[in-house]
């Protein structure tokens, strides 16, 4: 009944829900209605703008869930909710109600973090495959940007791309903002400046200002941050391989049951990779990440002592 797409900014979560919905548009006979919640900040407002996608107005005496969940209660229709992080309050009553009220109506949402409604499942979006075996998905973003912008790239240049993408963690907007630099820098240009990828990867033609910069996509996750988790966020960033909760708390100075919890919301809202095992839990921070919490690092005075804490974890380990 509902199905949430999860992942970081710029992973290619709206760019798998308008695929999904093509796709699937024929076991829909009433519809499919795609809403992008991006511009919606207020959570209350969330049935507004799936009532404006749907071409409804206010009807006396009924809410606007109401009037959605009248409009859709004998349909057999798809609706797709992009960009739900910032309202995930919102969406989550709204479709708490909604599914409740039409049971042939199916849901899937994008966001960087999951709704936690009763009938959610949950897809992680993984980055673009970076395999050997033929060319890769990211390999193939890359020349298709390139291509569209009039710079074919011939096959020999393959693992030369497949570094390059690489490096970028096989993340779409990556791959695109660093394919849309080519003409100007090369290929051993785009390698030598993804020493400080944050400053490179912008450029984008997007109407959607998040997706301008990797930057700007980071910005927008971190703005959904709580003051903690931010501070957590950028004291972590001094890791550059995997590292344990008590790892985390002794760098960060905090208590170790403070820094779990915290590790967590960042891993929930997909700043973070988790690797669970048998053994201990797991965390690492992309490059990306690792680049913008140094600089917050930096902003905030504490780039000096945070590195000490690491050496001084280092050698007693």
């Amino acid at each position: 009944r509902q199905v949430t797409a999860t992942g970081p900014g710029g992973v290619g979560k709206t760019r798998l829900a308008l695929a999904v919905a093509a796709d699937a548009a024929g076991a829909f006979p009433d519809g499919v209605w795609f809403v992008d919640l991006v511009p919606v900040t207020d959570p209350g407002m969330v049935a507004d703008a799936v009532a404006g996608a749907l071409g409804l107005g206010e009807q006396p005496g009924r809410g606007m869930t109401e009037s959605v969940a009248a409009a859709l209660a004998d349909r057999h229709a798809l609706l797709v909710l992009d960009n739900c992080e910032q309202v995930r309050d919102g969406v989550a009553l709204f479709l708490e109600r909604l599914l409740v009220a039409c049971p042939r109506v199916t849901v899937l949402a994008t966001s960087r973090a999951r709704l936690m409604v009763p009938f959610e499942r949950v897809y992680t979006v993984p980055p673009l495959s970076l395999s050997d075996g033929g060319e890769s998905d990211a390999v193939a973003l890359f020349k298709e940007r390139a291509t569209a912008i009039g710079w074919p790239l011939d096959p020999p240049l393959h693992d030369h791309i497949r570094s390059i993408c690489e490096r970028l963690d096989g993340m779409a907007l990556s791959i695109e903002l660093a394919a849309a630099r080519y003409p100007t820098l090369g290929l051993d240009g785009l390698t030598a400046a993804l020493s400080h990828p944050l400053r490179m990867l912008t450029g984008g033609s997007r109407a959607d200002d998040r997706h301008r910069s990797v930057r700007a996509a980071v910005d927008w996750s971190h703005a959904l941050l709580e003051p903690a988790d931010r501070e957590l966020l950028r004291r972590v960033s001094v890791f550059v391989a995997p590292f344990t909760a008590a790892a985390a708390a002794e760098v960060a100075g905090t208590a170790q049951v403070a820094a779990a919890d915290g590790l967590a919301r960042l891993a929930e809202q997909s700043l973070l990779v988790v690797r669970a095992s048998a053994g201990a839990t797991e965390y690492r921070a992309p490059e990306t990440i690792r680049q913008y919490g140094t600089e917050r690092l930096a902003e905030a005075g504490e780039l000096a002592d945070a590195r000490v804490r690491h050496l001084r974890w280092c050698l007693a380990g």
